[in-house]
């Protein structure tokens, strides 16, 4: 278990490196939300009832450590984990919080 892992709505939940520090960097601006990250491997957004950054059924983009993602429409939380690709670890959307899976797919793929 990490300890002192959360900020606000961010929330650290694997590290690749133990022992070594783990950083986010988080912003939303209007319907996007950019993410940089630093020894990160699993994270997630939880926003209180009420306070996430867009209204229900709002689909967002989240930009994390050069990977585009829409986002599925608002909930009050997103899981986010970082897999190894054919070109590298790449973050993809996890399933949520309560176990239950969530919808996203990589920006621009319809």
């Amino acid at each position: 278990m990490l300890r002192y892992n959360r900020m606000y709505w961010v929330e650290i939940d694997g590290m690749q490196k133990q022992w070594e520090r783990a950083r986010v960097n988080a912003q939303i601006d209007g319907r996007r939300i950019a993410v940089t990250t630093s020894n990160v491997s699993a994270l997630h957004l939880d926003w209180v009832a009420g306070l996430a950054p867009a209204g229900p059924d709002t689909r967002l983009k989240l930009d994390i450590d050069g990977t585009s993602l829409e986002l599925p429409a608002v909930r009050t939380d997103l899981v986010l984990e970082r897999r190894a690709g054919e070109d590298g670890p790449k973050w993809r959307i996890g399933g949520a919080a309560d176990g239950s899976q969530q919808g996203a797919r990589p920006a621009g793929a319809d």
